[in-house]
């Protein structure tokens, strides 16, 4: 399975908290790093900040079966 990436951008405020965007998601290595590279150089905010993270490392949703056995 191949590895999926979110590209998220951070904007921050000087009055309150940053924000947070994911502008791309579930996408492959090399998309997520082209999506970088455009995000940057059309970027004029200084204020506004790009990162790619792998889904890998987020959370994921477990499921626990219990067996109980009766008798």
């Amino acid at each position: 399975m191949d590895k999926k990436y979110l590209v998220i951008e951070q904007h921050k405020f000087s009055t309150f908290n940053d924000s947070w965007t994911i502008k791309f998601a579930d996408v492959d290595e090399d998309t997520a790093f082209k999506k970088l590279v455009a995000l940057r150089t059309l970027n004029e905010s200084t204020d506004k900040i790009y990162y790619i993270v792998n889904m890998e490392y987020l959370w994921s949703r477990v499921v626990l079966i219990f067996r109980t056995r009766w008798g």
